[in-house]
Order: structure tokens, then sequence, then C-alpha cells
């Protein structure tokens, strides 16, 4: 028995007794995953290493060198010393056993994307399957290693096996979907299909059972028994066997079968007349009446075949399909939409996965069978860390500053608990739980500076203060994708339809959790071919996203779209590192680089940061830098002075360059865009410097036009002064000034300028400016006593 542990040691041990024996190996860079010998001499190792680790139990070692990316599966022949190894790219390589070493016999470029690339061999060892893309299952010849036909799972594989007798094929999915093939009898459609609850971690026939084992991603261990139905054959009894037909080993994708031979045959007959001489009907003229045209009259082959054609067209129009055969057209799974996704989460590693990742800390669920520990950890050490025990396994967890939320799974009468815990414990009994209704479950969760939000599978959005009071709930139009949370706002990702041709159709909302409404819903950019792999708002409160294709984009109002502010792909030479999102500050990107993996591993790597750098063109010419500095300053600048001359600086650049290249008239597309007057001087002087006269004219007709413009907005401005001036008082306030009777006459008193006594009651604006007529005196009257007017009042 050999074992591989989170603590990177490979160790043998005796079975049944199940004493130790010895440690083989310990791999600095963990185990992913171990491959034992049918005759058990031998394993082999696979780790975060591009290499593969083949360990005899003598004491021996030996690294095979050969793949590019990284490995992800091995199996070892049944009888045979052959090794296949395959990697992310797509690759299968084949290995063979001299008598001192092993040597690289043979590289198979099957396909060219990255998916599992699970591997079996047929108990014969006469052929093996390999598992692709979009759950094609290709069947390969030993020695020729050529394919000699597929079939289709309709989602990536995830695990395939043999039974005993090598009769059945068991495929498992990365999700749910399961199904078992009798290879000899239909390549179509498999005799089983079923959907697990969760997604399979391992499979295993029996040896003498016609049983199969499952494990799956909760730690479930499942014993499938009497798997196959009469009158299927048993899958133990009986010698392995591959049978196959001639004309699958001459071919490796065979044509699809007719579903009308005598069809196919009149067809052929039809060409073969077309080929002797086209329409015979048309050429044949029988003017004397002697019946060379009776047997042409006659319906042909070609006749027959499209009678039975309509015949057979009409009455699917009428019935449709039988069920078998739906079941053959019924889209593949990989045009559904994209399932939700939890910014910050990862699937399990090794019982082991981060619930939340983030600019505020980690989330990290420990699966200790019966339980989880849950460890919330800050990257701000002044913010003290806790972990407790969970029984309820949480699956879906949001983090903040102000404390950490989870929520948990209904199972059985056990309905879904959502629990908030405080980063403070200032108050006692601080922290609050929630059930929700029987048979409702948390699908995405966030929080903000003020409320937890989560979205339900019934397109619930429910809004809970952070001490637990429900504060709004709300249906959803669609089914969420994600969401995220940054002040006073909820971002949701929402679906609008399903996926056509690889593009998906989403939209996001902003949800005000102070007033408790939508702001604005507007389409979200997506690369084509690609998942939405994070989102969440910047420090500057701008919702971002990041795709799988390593683009990151952010929404401006100012624009009303979606910019392209990185490409990580175009920054990181090797193609086999991923970003993994964590946040966005200021103007750089918070990531992680993980090496052969889409998530972080244990312990948590390095957070990098990565400088804003929009995906222009020829970004290799020297001037685009300054280019790319002016489309930053348009997004992220204000209308400070300073800003302003740092733009004119990068402008003068580009002049400096256009000049350069005698390219006057972006010159002079770039001398209009300065701001300052001085910066339109610096402009002209470069192009006097390299003798463009006529652009150094036209560039000091601009600053004419400018100067004009400026010393009419400097008049326009000085007359609405004096027009709001000249207006009567009743217009510059609301009420309306109550004029003196005329039989009252009441002496005006002067002005007496006196020192305010604080302590004194102060008379209301109002009562200022009944007690005054004028303005002027009013404003005079407020600053001696100490009146302030709000802003409304000049």
């Amino acid at each position: 028995l050999i074992t591989a542990c989170e603590d990177q040691h490979v160790r043998l041990f005796e079975f049944p007794s199940l004493r130790f024996v010895k440690t083989i190996s310990r791999e600095p860079f963990g185990v992913r995953q171990i491959g034992l010998q049918s005759t058990g001499k031998r394993i082999c190792v696979l780790s975060d290493e591009p290499d593969i680790l083949v360990y005899d139990l003598d004491g021996t070692q030996e690294r095979l060198k050969g793949h590019k990316k990284q490995i992800v599966n091995v199996c070892f022949h049944p009888n045979a010393p052959i090794l296949l190894s395959a990697d992310l790219g797509g690759t299968v390589n084949i290995w063979l056993r001299g008598t001192t070493s092993w040597s690289l016999v043979k590289s198979l470029e099957l396909f060219d994307q990255s998916c599992p690339m699970s591997l079996a061999w047929h108990p014969s060892g006469s052929h093996f399957a390999v598992g692709g893309p979009h759950g094609d299952v290709l069947i390969i010849k030993r020695d020729t290693w050529k394919t000699v036909f597929v079939i289709n799972h309709y989602e990536e594989i995830n695990h395939l096996s043999f039974s005993p007798n090598g009769i059945y094929l068991f495929c498992g999915g990365v999700k749910r979907l399961a199904s078992v093939w009798r290879l000899e009898q239909s390549r179509k459609k498999p005799i089983i299909n079923l959907n697990h609850t969760d997604p399979l971690t391992s499979v295993s026939w029996t040896q003498k059972e016609n049983a199969l084992v499952l494990a799956d991603s909760l730690g479930n261990i499942l014993y499938w028994d009497n798997i196959i139905k009469q009158p299927h054959p048993h899958p133990v009894s009986g010698e392995p066997q591959f049978t196959l037909d001639e004309e699958d080993e001459e071919t490796m994708f065979p044509p699809d079968i007719p579903l009308d031979l005598e069809a196919k045959e009149a067809d052929d007959e039809y060409d073969e007349e077309m080929d002797d001489g086209e329409d015979l009907q048309d050429f044949v003229v029988d003017d004397d009446g002697a019946g060379y045209l009776d047997d042409l009259k006659e319906k042909s082959g070609v006749d027959r075949y499209r009678e039975r054609s309509k015949e057979t067209a009409k009455r699917i129009l009428e019935d449709g399909l039988p069920d078998e055969d739906l079941e053959m057209f019924a889209p593949p799974t990989e045009m559904d939409i994209q399932p939700v996704v939890q910014p910050g989460a990862t699937p399990e590693q090794s019982s082991r996965r981060y619930l939340a990742f983030n600019l505020v800390g980690t989330i990290v669920a420990i699966d200790a069978v019966s339980h989880s520990t849950i460890d919330v950890t800050y990257h701000d050490a002044s913010m003290r860390p806790f972990h407790f025990t969970d029984h309820q396994k949480f699956t879906i967890a949001a983090l903040s500053t102000f404390g950490a939320c989870f929520s948990s799974e209904s199972t059985g009468s056990i309905p879904c608990a959502i629990q908030f815990r405080h980063a403070e414990n200032w108050a006692a009994k601080n922290d609050w739980t929630l059930e929700l209704p029987e048979g409702e479950n948390v699908v995405a969760m966030a929080m903000n500076d003020n409320c937890v939000c989560c979205v339900t599978d019934k397109q619930y959005l429910r809004t809970f203060s952070l001490s637990g009071i429900q504060m709004d709930i709300r249906s959803l139009s669609g089914p969420v994708l994600s969401m995220s949370g940054g002040g006073n706002l909820i971002m949701l990702i929402q679906h609008q339809a399903g996926v056509y041709h690889g593009h998906a159709s989403t939209c996001f909302t902003l949800f005000d959790t102070t007033e408790y409404t939508f702001q604005k819903t507007e389409p979200l950019a997506i690369t084509p071919q690609t998942q939405l792999s994070w989102c969440g708002f910047s420090d500057t409160m701008i919702p971002m996203t990041f795709d799988s294709k390593g683009v990151l984009r952010g929404y401006f109002d100012q624009e009303r779209a979606w910019i392209p502010l990185l490409d990580c792909y175009q920054l990181s030479p090797n193609k086999d590192d991923h970003f993994w999102a964590v946040g966005v500050m200021g103007d750089k990107f918070m990531a992680c680089i993980c090496k052969g993996t889409s998530y972080p591993s244990f312990p948590a790597p390095i957070i990098l940061d990565f400088g804003f750098k929009l995906p222009l063109a020829q970004i290799s010419m020297e001037y685009v830098q300054y280019e790319e500095k002016l489309l930053q300053g348009r997004l992220f600048g204000d209308e400070s002075e300073k800003h302003e001359l740092e733009m004119d600086k990068h402008c003068l650049h580009l002049i400096l360059y256009a000049c350069k290249e005698q390219k006057t008239q972006r010159a002079l597309d770039l001398c209009a865009a300065l701001s300052n007057m001085a910066s339109i001087d610096g402009a002209i002087k470069i192009a006097v410097n390299y003798r463009l006269t006529n652009l150094a004219e036209r560039m000091n007709a601009v600053k004419e036009a400018r100067y004009r413009e400026l010393k009419h907005t400097v008049h326009v401005e000085q007359e609405q002064e004096e027009e709001l001036v000249s207006q009567p008082l009743s217009r510059l306030f609301d009420e309306p000034i109550q004029e003196q009777e005329e039989e009252e006459e009441v002496e005006e008193e002067p002005v007496v300028v006196k020192k305010a006594n604080p302590f004194a009651k102060q008379p209301t604006e109002k009562q200022a400016v009944q007690k005054h007529g004028n303005i002027f005196e009013v404003i005079q009257s407020a600053a001696v006593q100490g009146i302030s007017f709000d802003g409304s009042c000049p």
C-alpha cells in the first residue's frame, strides 16, 4: 500500500497488516498523484515540477524529462514496462523501460487546449483511453499509436476506468455527469447515464463483483452494487479482450453510419448515371413511338430515395424524434451558462480550500470528515485572527474589515444557515446566525461597509445589517453569476441569456444599500470564449472584472463603458503562469502568480502588484508609452492644475516624436489637446526647432483661438456676476420680502459697528432680511452680528 500525504511524504505499508515499511520519498513541491505498477515493483510520483519521478522499491530513482507543461496524469501498462504520462498542454508521452533506464518512445500532440487529460489502459494492454476537452474520449491503439474511434461524454473527463474484462468503460465528468459505455455495442451513447450530487474524485471497479467504488469531493465513499443489468454481460467474467471492426482499424475517425443503406446505394447509382451522360430523360426523344422511354419513365433509385426522405421528414415533423435520438442531439453542457463565481474562493485541494482570499485577508476551510476547521487571518497584523470548529460545513464566505460571514447548504431537515462573526468583540453576543426557509440555499454572498447581501437559488436578494437585522428582500430578474461589495454598493453580475457560440450574455447592476435602490444596469464586457474569474471594486470604488484570459477591465461612469486596463499574459513570458486576482489598489492590480495551476496553493502565495498597461497597438514603439499615459490620465485624473500640467508634458513628448517623423497633422492635433498657454508656446518652439514653419503658424493660430476663447469666457462670467448683483432681493431667496406698510414711518437708525456678543441670542437670516431691504445692507448687518449664510446665498 502506497500513500501520499499532506506532509509531502510518500510511504510504503504492508497490506493487509498496514505495518509501516519505509518512507520512499519526500517531495519539496508536494505530491499531486502517484501511480503503482501492477507488479508492485515501481511507483511514479507527480509534483508541481514538469518531471516524473520513478522509484524502484529496491531503492533506485530515475527522473523522466520530456514534458514542457505540468504533468497531470500517469498510467502504467497492465503487463508491460510501458508508462503513459499526460500534461496540461494536451500531450501524451509514451515511455518504455529498457534494461537499465526509461526512454521516451513517442510523443502524441492530441489536443491544443488545457484539460484534465485522464488516462486508462485496457486490461488487455492493446489500447488505452484518453479524456480530452469537450468530453471527447479517444481510444488509441498500442504500437501504431493512432486513434481508432472517439466517444463523447458531453463533459470534460475527470476519471476513466475499464471493467476487469474490458467490456465496459466508466467515464466520470469534472462536474456531476457519469456514464458507462459498452464500446463493442454502441459508440454513440452510453448504456448508463447518471448525475451524481457532487463531483467524483476517484473510481474503481471491484475485481470480483458487479460493482463500482466511488469517492466524491465531500469525502463520501460510495458502493454502487449491481451496476450492469441484464441482458448485458457481467463486467468481471471472461478474459480481457478488445473487439474492433476492420473498418475501425483503418480509419481514425469513421464516418457516420447511414440511416438507410439502400438509399445510400441508390445515391451512388445516381452519381454513376450523371457521370455517364447527364439526364437521359432530357436527351432521348421517342419520335417514332418505338417505346424508347418506357424503361426511363419508371422511378429510378434516386427518385425512390427522395420519396422515402420526404416521408421520413414528414413523420419526424408530425411525431418528433424518438427518445434515443433526442438524447444524441441534446446540447452539450459547455453551452450552459457559467456557474456562480464567488470572488476569492477556490476548489478543495488536499482537504483544504480558500473560502475567501482578498486584500483584507483569507478564510481557509480544512475538512476533517465529520466537521471543518475555519481559519480567518488578516493581512493587517493589528487585527486579531481567529479560528473555530465548523459543524455546519460552510461552503460560501465573505470577508471584510468588519468581520466574516458564512453560509452552509441545507441537508435533509437542516436548513441553510447564515452566520456572521464580528472582527471586534467589544459587545457581548455580537455574532449572529439566521436560518433561511426550508429548501432555500445561498448561492452567492458579499459584504460592504454597512450590510451583508446574499443571493439564493430562488433568485432572492436578501440584505442584512451587520447586526443581523433583515433590511431588504427583492427578486432578481435572472440567475446570478457573481457579486461583490464595497463602500455602500453591491455589484451584482447576472445572466441575461444563454451562451451563444461561446459568447456569454451578462449584465452588471449596482445596488445602493443605504437607499436600497438599483443605481444602474449595464451590459458586462468579457473576452469571447472565456469565463469570469473575479469581480470587485477598486479602492476608489471603480467596478472591476477579471476573466480567465487574464484581462482586467474597469467600468468608468464618464465613459459609460468597460475599459481594458491590463492583459496579464502580455506581462508574463511563461504561458503556464496563472494570475489569481486579489484586488485593485489605485492603478495597481494585486494578484498571485500560480505555477501550473489556476488556484493559489497552501501556504498562501505572495501578493504581487502589477501596474495598469492598456493593451494598445504597437506597444514596442517608444512613443506609445506617452499615449497610454494620456489615456490613463483621462480615466483616473482630476481637474487640478497639477494634473493638467502633467498631461501637457506627455503631449509635448508626443509632439516631439511627431515633429521628428515630419508628421505635422499629428503634431497639430496634439497641440489642440494642450490645456496651458505656456505648453502651446513650448509646442511652437519644438516646431520652429525642426524648421516646420507651416506647423508653427498653425499652432500659433491655435494659441490665438484659445486666447479669444478664454477672453470670451471671462467676459461672460463678469456679465453673469453683474446680472446676479442687480437682481432684486426677492429672487435671491425663496420667501418674498414683506414690504413695510407705507403708513408706518420708521426712522432708520444709523448702523453702528459694535463687537458682537457671543452669548446673546442671534437674529435669524429671515429676521435680518426683513429688517434690511438692500442685499448689501443685509450682508453688512449679518457680518456685524455674526450671522452665517449657507451656500445657496452668494
